[in-house]
């Protein structure tokens, strides 16, 4: 089973690289054509310009800056997601550590020892604060 789960991380890996890289580069054939068709539907290509005459290879140019400045605002807003969320779970495990610690060693450190109920009371007054 383990070596089951391996190969399917490995070839997993690949077959994503592999279907990155065919839908780019069907992508910048589609980009670079007045019509294209996807099983058996016709599709106007609302970025192709017919009435300016370029070079076939500024079409790939053209659509790789594109797909460039689309993939460099997404690796911003995921950079701003994880930086939000790193914070909010920091600030989370030191809330949480702060209460228990203080908790913990005001329980250890305590000279007579207290009955149950005593320690729930103990336990809502500081969970109270």
């Amino acid at each position: 089973m383990k070596t089951v789960k391996f190969y399917l991380q490995y070839l997993g890996k690949r077959f994503f690289y592999l279907t990155l890289t065919v839908l780019i580069l069907y992508g910048s054939y589609c980009y670079s054509v007045p019509e294209f068709s996807i099983g058996g539907h016709l599709f106007k290509n609302i970025f192709y310009h017919e009435h300016s005459i370029m070079v076939a290879w500024l079409y790939y140019l053209e659509y790789f800056i594109f797909i460039f400045l689309i993939l460099t605002g997404l690796i911003f807003i995921l950079t701003l997601y994880y930086g939000f969320d790193k914070r909010r779970k920091e600030k989370t495990l030191n809330w949480y550590m702060e209460f228990y610690v203080t908790y913990l060693l005001y329980f250890i450190f305590t000279k007579d020892i207290l009955s149950e109920k005593e320690m729930a009371q103990k336990k809502i007054n500081s969970e109270n604060l």
